[in-house]
């Protein structure tokens, strides 16, 4: 099966070969800047500055709140979670949250993480499209993760993701609510990509 990865994205990503199973990914590209996209390894391009600071916003807000509350794991820089086998989908999320009902204390993988997170998250940086951010959320949430969100730096918006219903916007001057993942949690978007 050929990857599903957009052409003009295609055209600036280096891939670095193939693999047909989680073990062999975590054996030859456990430690490297990747995704694999259909069985297809492809490496990805180091993001901005802008990127890493927006990525700190969300980090400190999001995850602040949600381990102060200790309602589960939060994991950062692109953490691999396996979205699906056959063909092998690993994706690697800015930021995720899993609940200890996903992933009970003490079990926390060594390598790849294969429950589906409640919450993922990712930056747009200056090498991403609109196509693959959107594709990379439904594939999130075809894998089980019940929201995505999509911070875009340039705009200063947010978009919602979830299944089955169309996305929801919030822009700079909105207020950014969680209330099916994170009940009560609330951040002024703005001060996302202060």
């Amino acid at each position: 099966m050929a990857a599903i990865v957009d052409p003009p994205l295609a055209s600036k990503l280096r891939t670095l070969g193939t693999v047909a199973s989680l073990e062999e990914f975590e054996a030859r590209f456990g430690d490297d800047r990747v995704e694999v996209i259909d069985g297809v390894v492809v490496e990805l391009p180091m993001p901005h500055w802008n990127h890493g600071r927006v990525c700190f916003k969300v980090a400190s807000r999001i995850g602040g709140w949600i381990d102060d509350r200790d309602l589960g794991f939060v994991a950062t820089n692109d953490t691999f979670v396996r979205l699906r086998s056959d063909p092998l989908l690993v994706r690697g999320p800015d930021l995720l949250f899993i609940s200890y009902a996903r992933l009970p204390r003490g079990s926390e993988p060594r390598g790849v993480l294969c429950a589906p997170p409640e919450l993922a998250v990712e930056v747009r940086s200056p090498s991403d499209t609109w196509i693959e951010l959107r594709l990379k959320a439904s594939q999130y949430l075809e894998a089980g993760v019940d929201v995505v969100l999509v911070l875009d730096p340039d705009s200063r918006s947010i978009e919602a993701f979830r299944k089955g219903i169309d996305p929801v916007r919030f822009d700079a001057e909105g207020i950014l609510e969680i209330p099916d993942v994170l009940p009560g949690f609330t951040v002024s978007v703005a001060k996302l990509f202060e």
